[in-house]
């Protein structure tokens, strides 16, 4: 669910905004939407995984299972992390986006998070123009 929630504000709130508001809600839910994929598929695929792997336990809070993340405590494959006892804010930071969303993952959700905004907007301006056109036809009649 909140996988389509960011996405959907993404495209159909974001082209309302400023250029520079757009782009920071695009650059944002396209790594929420990939980070909630990755660890969706993993929660879903869980039961039938090696158990000689450790995964998120959510039962304890979402703060809790990022922190974990970010720190490398799980050794699950996929949430892998480039520094291994991260001591910052910015290391942390760096595993957490790294784990979840890799640098492929978020361009192409980035990539299609652009495309879905402009097609929406190609969209509505093309009925707009229809309406328009209608309204006047409509107007000329009278």
């Amino acid at each position: 669910m909140l996988r389509e929630l960011d996405f959907s504000s993404a495209v159909l709130i974001s082209k309302e905004l400023s250029s520079s508001a757009h782009y920071s809600i695009l650059l944002c839910a396209a790594w929420l939407t990939a980070a909630y994929h990755k660890l969706a598929m993993i929660e879903a695929t869980k039961n039938h995984m090696t158990t000689a792997y450790t995964l998120p336990d959510y039962s304890k809070g979402m703060k809790h299972a990022m922190y974990h993340i970010s720190k490398g405590s799980y050794t699950h494959p996929a949430l892998r992390v480039p520094i291994v006892s991260p001591s910052t804010f910015f290391q942390h930071t760096k595993n957490l986006m790294l784990a979840t969303c890799g640098p492929n993952m978020y361009f192409w959700r980035l990539a299609y998070l652009k495309v879905f905004a402009e097609l929406l907007s190609a969209f509505k301006k093309q009925l707009d123009n229809s309406e328009t056109v209608s309204y006047s036809s409509n107007n000329s009649r009278l």
